[in-house]
């Protein structure tokens, strides 16, 4: 009997169970955990959440490439999570390290044990530490935006974000912040990333409209040693359709360009026109009957269907909080066409959600 050869990947989606009810003097956070794993198609489309990694200019200088920038979630890095106060060494904490990339962590009895990797953490109402499996990159956060004690129950909720991130190989990136609300030390928002190489990454925002305290208006990179001479830059319109480059290209996006800060990088729906054209080269369109899955992609005229099997939702007061499916279908030019199935390993309120994704015959 002839045997179909498969390729398999485990994928994994996390999400920290942390309190759901209202916490007032709590800043608003960018809803949900992303997955530390993604398995992605020819269009940056995860197959594990059914959404896509849209386009955007990027900047970045050879010097310190770890100050690339393509959107203002790039570096919107924090802790999130809570503790028990009569027990502080027991709490679940996210550590979301810029983009769409977070991790989970458990910790009872001050031993944090990561949900999906062998990642390390050590967090509380001090801040936290995090390493990072594989790249030995190590996060501190110890910028305080909350530390609020709910005394009837027995829950101390945390947020922190980052001050550093040191790497193996010597380069360390130092955060500095700015407040923008008078009086209001919560109210911080990312001014500067600097490199130890001689570079640093700068933010100006659009303090002069409404809504824009965190809508970055200017990001460029400097050298240390010059920094009133921008070596790469781009620079936002104040409704965040449009970015331009130093080159005086311009770029239109349907959504967000990406200079809002909890802007997720991941969507359904968007489109990007390159400069100087008049029509959309990248079409992104949403699932009419489930709008948290991507149907169409079109690039450059070229059409990419996607079809989702076996959706089951949770609506939680009118919002689709959860969803997962089981199968995938992608159907592209010239014949292209993929089938995955998606199979949970895991199940359970208190769990993260496993699946092993497969695809016969796929290359």
């Amino acid at each position: 009997m002839l045997r179909r050869a498969s390729k398999c990947l485990l994928a994994v989606l996390a999400a920290l169970l942390l309190s759901t009810e209202s916490r007032a003097s709590e800043p608003e956070m960018p809803q949900g955990i992303t997955p530390p794993e993604v398995m992605s198609d020819p269009n940056a489309l995860n197959l594990v959440t059914g959404k896509v990694m849209t386009q955007r200019p990027t900047i970045s200088i050879p010097a310190a490439p770890r100050l690339t920038y393509s959107r203002a979630s790039d570096f919107f890095m924090y802790m999130d999570g809570q503790s028990k106060i009569s027990e502080p060494g027991n709490g679940k904490y996210s550590v979301n390290y810029g983009g769409d990339r977070s991790e989970a962590f458990e910790c009872v009895d001050n031993d944090c044990v990561a949900k999906t990797t062998a990642s390390g953490f050590d967090g509380g109402s001090f801040g936290g530490s995090y390493e990072q499996e594989g790249t030995g990159a190590r996060y501190s956060f110890l910028t305080k935006i909350l530390n609020s004690p709910d005394y009837t129950k027995d829950i101390r909720y945390l947020i922190f974000y980052a001050n550093a991130v040191l790497y193996p190989d010597g380069e360390k990136l130092t955060f500095t912040y700015e407040i923008y609300v008078a009086g209001d030390p919560s109210a911080k928002r990312l001014k500067t990333v600097s490199s130890n190489t001689g570079y640093f990454l700068q933010f100006d925002y659009w303090d002069s409209v409404p809504g824009g305290l965190l809508r970055v208006k200017t990001a460029s990179i400097f050298a240390t040693a010059n920094p009133t001479t921008v070596l790469a830059k781009l620079d936002y319109s104040s409704d965040g359709h449009q970015v331009t480059d130093m080159l005086g290209r311009t770029w239109s996006c349907t959504t967000s360009c990406g200079q809002d800060r909890g802007y997720p990088p991941w969507l359904t729906d968007d489109s990007l026109t390159l400069p100087g054209e008049g029509t959309a080269a990248v079409i992104y369109t949403k699932n009419a009957t489930n709008q948290f899955l991507t149907q169409t992609v079109n690039k450059d005229a070229v059409n990419w269907g996607y079809t989702f099997g076996g959706v089951v939702t949770q609506v939680v007061g009118g919002t689709t909080k959860t969803y997962k499916f089981d199968s995938v279908q992608v159907a592209g030019p010239n014949g292209y066409a993929r089938n995955y199935t998606l199979r949970t390993l895991d199940k359970g309120p208190t769990n993260p959600q496993r699946y092993e994704i497969c695809c016969p015959y796929c290359s």
